[in-house]
């Protein structure tokens, strides 16, 4: 097995960094620690304003210096930030422990999927792509499930033994990291390194914005998609709200994640014969539409586990998919940091979305926002079939 090829399966292994526990119970260690709503609020806030500012710099970095690094570094980020979450008592220790869990994020987001493509790319089989990334995302959602049922159990037992279970995973995935080959990518040449590093970054982003504006079809698959994409993770936290209200128990929530995530882990692993069944035009405009009237059918409450399984499910072939019709068209050197600028995209659609779903909800009900929501993005989903 050539040395770029092992990255592949080293990737699998480093997937134990998506065995998150706390992704259940973060919000009630924080309340438990005496915050609240609004400091928690306040505190997501952070993340997100943190994650938006820091995603292109990051990719770009990620680009200049190496993959394998940028990597490594999110892993040593996510356990700085979960030690200091864990030992905190006060709100401005939680922040600094948000803000570093979202560099953390930033610093994987872009050269993760750039080292499994320039890998696959160094050994000619690019035409893989769609195919791993498939069974990584498998992966992701295996492990969240794991996440979700371990965080579950010992939450009941400490809060803080939830974290320190998952800075332990976060340690495995950081002693993996090393293990990675970093790939060629074109971006070490001597110029490159003789240039101050403010400079090379410069220079990074004019010639990715040359290249994005010159790639119309790159462009509408980062700007299109990602709003599609974005729609759906909106539902997605929203229709938990909503079964919250009616009456539905915390158990019964956590098996409504766990259906979705099978349902999202059957579309990974059916990408690659969707998108060899339907060509890339029709397979993204289908699931945009799919999606989106599945959103609004989410209004039917009593009934909301079917329509949201069906978008999960598509949510997967069209990310998966998506990933290897967005990577066909960036060039090596500046695919991390492309990436991270689409990042950024999709935390602008999640930014403008949210509260607008939100106020919309508060003034009217939360099944009506499903409703015009999922309308909206079906006639977007037709405008962009026309592109």
């Amino acid at each position: 097995m050539s040395n770029y090829i092992r990255n592949i399966k080293i990737n699998y292994l480093f997937l134990v960094k998506d065995i998150n526990l706390t992704q259940g119970i973060w919000m009630l260690y924080l309340a438990s620690k005496g915050l609240s709503l609004f400091a928690i609020g306040t505190l997501e806030a952070v993340f997100h304003i943190m994650s938006f500012l820091m995603e292109t710099p990051t990719g770009a970095a990620a680009d200049l210096f190496g993959r394998k690094t940028s990597r490594i570094l999110g892993r040593f980020l996510a356990v700085i930030s979960s030690l200091i979450i864990v030992t905190s008592n006060a709100y401005f220790g939680f922040a600094i422990g948000f803000a570093l869990a979202a560099l953390s994020y930033n610093f994987e987001s872009g050269a993760g999927e750039a080292l499994i493509y320039d890998s696959l790319k160094a050994e000619g089989q690019e035409e893989r792509f769609m195919s791993v990334i498939g069974r990584c995302e498998m992966g992701y959602h295996i492990a969240s499930i794991l996440g979700l049922l371990l965080g579950g159990i010992l939450g009941n037992i400490a809060y803080q033994l939830v974290y320190f279970v998952t800075i332990f995973f976060s340690m495995s995935a950081l002693i993996i990291g090393f293990f990675f080959i970093e790939p060629p990518a074109g971006a070490h040449g001597p110029k490159r390194q003789r240039a101050s590093i403010l400079q090379s970054i410069r220079c990074q982003y004019a010639d990715c914005f040359t290249l994005a504006k010159s790639t119309p079809r790159l462009l509408y698959l980062i700007f299109f998609v990602d709003m599609v994409l974005a729609g759906y993770t909106m539902a997605f936290y929203y229709i938990q709200l909503n079964l919250e209200r009616i009456g539905y128990t915390p158990f019964k929530i956590g098996i409504f994640l766990i259906v979705s995530s099978l349902a999202a882990i059957g579309g990974a692993l059916a990408a690659e014969k969707t998108h060899l069944r339907l060509g890339e035009q029709k397979l993204i405009n289908l699931s945009a539409l799919a999606i989106s009237l599945s959103i609004a059918a989410c209004a039917i409450t009593k009934f909301s586990i079917l329509p949201m399984t069906v978008c999960s499910f598509v949510y997967a072939v069209l990310f998966v998919a998506s990933r290897d019709y967005i990577n066909r068209l960036i060039p090596s050197d500046k695919r991390a940091t492309l990436l991270s600028f689409e990042s950024m995209v999709f935390s602008f659609c999640m930014i403008a979305m949210f509260p607008l779903f939100g106020l919309l909800g508060d003034a009217v009900s939360i099944p009506v926002s499903f409703i015009v929501f999922g309308l909206c993005l079906s006639v977007l989903s037709l405008i962009g079939a026309r592109w």
